[in-house]
C-alpha cells in the first residue's frame, strides 16, 4: 500500500503526518492499549498495531474505533509486524531481563484472532519487511533474519560492528535495508544482492 502519510506509534495513540509538509495531520487515540510499538497496514487499509506490554494486537479499520484482533500471553512480549499471505506475521521479542532467552513468531488469521506458531523459528525478534518472495526481520541480538516458506536463514551483523540490530526500513528502488542500532547508536545500510 502507497501512502503519503506516515504512521507513528507513541504508547496509546498513532500520530499521523503528511509527509509532503512534515505537519501532523490527525491523531488515532487507543486508550487502552499499554504500549503500542510496531504497525503495518493491512490490503483493505485497516492499520495494525502491536501492543507490546498489553500482550496484543489491535485493528484500526478507516472510520472506526480501535479493536484487538487478539490478547494473549503466548504472543510473549509482540513486537514486530507485517502482512504477508493474507495473513499478518507477528514477531515477539520476549524478555527485556533476559537476553538469551528467544520469544515466538506467529501467524495470526485477523478475521478470526487464531494464532499459529511458525515452527523452528525463534528469536528476539523487532523489525519484519517484506522483500520480493520472503522477508527480512531482524533478531535484536544484531542479526538480521531471511524468511521463506518458513524456512529462517540469520545472518550475523555483530561482526560488521553492530551491537543491536531495530526495527528495520527497506528502500526497493535501491534494495537496501536500513537496521537502526540503538544500543551502538549508529545506522546500518545492508545492500541486497540481485
Amino acid at each position: 500500500m502507497t501512502t503519503t502519510r506516515l504512521y507513528v506509534a507513541d504508547i496509546n495513540r498513532i500520530h499521523v503526518y503528511d509527509i509532503e509538509s512534515a505537519a501532523e495531520v490527525d491523531t488515532l487515540a487507543v486508550e487502552t492499549a499499554v504500549f503500542l510499538n510496531d504497525l503495518a497496514f493491512g490490503p483493505d487499509g485497516t492499520l495494525y498495531a502491536s501492543d507490546s506490554f498489553g500482550q496484543s494486537v489491535y485493528a484500526l479499520a478507516p472510520d472506526s474505533d480501535p479493536v484487538i484482533v487478539v490478547q494473549d500471553n503466548v504472543l510473549d512480549v509482540p513486537n514486530g509486524l507485517l502482512w504477508r499471505d493474507d495473513r499478518l506475521l507477528v514477531g515477539s521479542i520476549g524478555s527485556f531481563t533476559d537476553f538469551e532467552a528467544d520469544a515466538p513468531l506467529h501467524w495470526l488469521d485477523v478475521a478470526t484472532g487464531t494464532l499459529d506458531v511458525v515452527p523452528d523459528v525463534r528469536g528476539k525478534f523487532d523489525g519484519l519487511v517484506n522483500v520480493d518472495q520472503g522477508g527480512w526481520m531482524t533478531d535484536f541480538r544484531g542479526q538480521l533474519i531471511w524468511l521463506q516458506d518458513e524456512e529462517a536463514n540469520p545472518y550475523d551483523l555483530i561482526e560488521y560492528g553492530l551491537m543491536s540490530s531495530a526495527d528495520l526500513g527497506y528502500d526497493p528502488g535501491d534494495s537496501t535495508l536500513v537496521v537502526p542500532d540503538l544500543i551502538g547508536n549508529q545506522l546500518a545500510f545492508v545492500r541486497l544482492q540481485p
